[in-house]
């Protein structure tokens, strides 16, 4: 079985090394940005299988990244994923409307990401 090809994008080094180390565990492909510039020239510059975001950046904003993204031709149909806290509710909906296709609590992401990922939508 192939690995999941995964853009994250994220400013937060703590999170990003937890994520990043927890998927090469898995024999997944990762690469991070940690700007809107450098995220969606990530995305558009390889296939991913999903496109992680931090909902919670105060480098870029995740909506207007999520927004972007989903009026790329090219990129249109890549799974986005958005992490926040559980009760930012605020964060989850901007993130959403935007065309985020699910947002998932920190605690999940960090617990178990890779197994995440896996499940059936």
């Amino acid at each position: 079985m192939r690995g999941v090809r995964v853009l994250l994008v994220d400013d937060n080094l703590l999170s990003s090394t937890r994520l990043v180390s927890a998927l090469r565990e898995q024999r997944d492909e990762v690469e991070t940005a940690s700007t809107l510039e450098a995220g969606k020239e990530a995305a558009s510059r390889s296939r991913w299988d999903i496109l992680l975001v931090n909902l919670t950046s105060a480098a870029f904003d995740a909506p207007t990244l999520i927004r972007t993204i989903r009026q790329d031709p090219q990129l249109r149909s890549l799974r986005i994923w958005g992490f926040c806290g559980h009760r930012d509710v605020t964060r989850r909906g901007a993130a959403l409307a935007a065309g985020c296709d699910r947002v998932v609590a920190n605690s999940q992401v960090m617990a178990d990401l890779p197994a995440l990922l896996r499940r059936p939508p």
